[in-house]
């Protein structure tokens, strides 16, 4: 049993720096559910399947940290079983990378399409039945070291090596035409990922030089995390916004 307000006392002991923490991390939090809504309704007027991804890669993504948000504030949450609660929530993080590959999909060519979706989806059986595999023989999917490993070799790498060749072969591709604005908004997204990446590989590292007890650590012992998260949130939504802008929009339903 964890009492993650009792975490932060340990990790993070000055409350005015709690404070900011906080608010960096609020703040992201609501402008991806913000953001969410307006893409989605966007989605709802165009049609434009893209839109749909974009919201609901930023209404999936950062609920696994919600409680060590409120937590930064003083709010009680008590996890009763910490490896159970990573394994219903991470999934979360997972969905959001796959709605975001999903999404720029959308931009390749009809023939890279189909030859991403036999690969992408052939691939994700794969892994959920490796994770189902731990999931059902060690009870608690995170309980160790292998099953980090499937989590981020299996899952995270290469969801984010995949946005990685996504967006560059829509980027290089002649065949392609993209609006200027759409071009940068691309660009954005990638920075954002080969970042993202660099996130993932820091945190994974320490999970792995940790005992399994002190897992929480890369999540809550980290003021630049929290930091991360708003500057991320903002690359992100100013990517989509990029991307999404009305007159690439109309020219397609033309």
């Amino acid at each position: 049993m964890i009492d993650i307000n009792n975490l932060f006392s340990l990790s993070i002991s000055n409350i005015n720096v709690r404070w900011i923490l906080f608010l960096f991390s609020i703040s992201a939090f609501i402008l991806d559910l913000v953001f969410s809504g307006i893409f989605f309704k966007k989605y709802l007027k165009t049609k434009e399947k893209y839109l749909l991804y974009f919201a609901l890669m930023l209404f999936t993504i950062y609920w696994v940290r919600l409680p060590f948000t409120l937590s930064l504030i003083g709010f009680s949450f008590v996890i009763e079983n910490f490896y159970l609660f990573f394994a219903l929530m991470l999934p979360l993080y997972v969905a959001a990378l796959i709605f975001l590959a999903l999404g720029l999909r959308n931009f390749c060519t009809v023939l890279c399409q189909k030859r991403i979706a036999v690969v992408f989806y052939s691939w994700l059986i794969v892994a959920f039945i490796a994770l189902g595999y731990y999931f059902i023989s060690e009870k608690a999917v995170f309980s160790n070291y292998d099953a980090v490993k499937t989590l981020y070799y299996v899952f995270i790498f290469p969801l984010r090596l995949t946005i990685l060749l996504i967006t560059l072969r829509t980027l290089f591709d002649k065949q392609i035409f993209l609006e200027k604005s759409r071009r940068i908004g691309l660009i954005i997204v990638l920075i954002n990922n080969i970042l993202g990446a660099g996130v993932n590989f820091f945190n994974y590292n320490m999970m792995m030089h940790l005992p399994p007890q002190f897992w929480f650590l890369p999540v809550v012992g980290y003021s630049l995390g929290y930091i991360w998260e708003f500057f991320n949130s903002l690359l992100l939504i100013f990517g989509f916004l990029l991307i999404a802008k009305e007159k690439n929009l109309q020219k397609e339903s033309l």
